[in-house]
């Protein structure tokens, strides 16, 4: 008795085993994983790129302010050297922001693909 239990509670956790399986969706094909990863990384790209970044700081606006007050060389260097600091900054900004754009588009497909089959199907349409 004890073994024909032992037996049937391993055939239900095989069954489990494999209705959940993380293998059944997953992609094998090294060139649908890369259009997967390309396609992900345009996206990304292109919303990181498409959203305005907005840098807000004192040390430019002090430049600008002092450039405009008196136009000097030395002003417009020191003015140009923050707005190339800005740029960076929003350079970076873009940067992550396509990073973690690009991570969250590939966690979602890679989370839709490995569903799981629903409890009732069968390849067998046998009736």
């Amino acid at each position: 008795m004890r073994r024909k239990c032992a037996v049937e509670i391993d055939k239900v956790i095989n069954q489990k085993l494999t209705i959940f399986s993380f293998t059944q969706g997953c992609e094998t094909n090294p060139m649908k994983i890369f259009r997967r990863l390309l396609l992900t990384a345009a996206f990304a790209g292109l919303i990181a790129i498409l959203i305005p970044v907005f840098t807000d700081r004192r040390d430019y606006a002090a430049d600008v302010d002092r450039y405009e007050n008196n136009p000097t060389l030395d002003n417009a260097v020191i003015m140009m050297q923050e707005h190339e600091k800005n740029r960076r900054l929003a350079f970076l900004t873009r940067l992550g922001a396509g990073t973690v754009l690009f991570v969250v588009l590939n966690l979602g497909w890679m989370l839709a693909t490995l569903r799981p089959a629903p409890s009732g199907s069968s390849d067998n349409l046998d009736v």
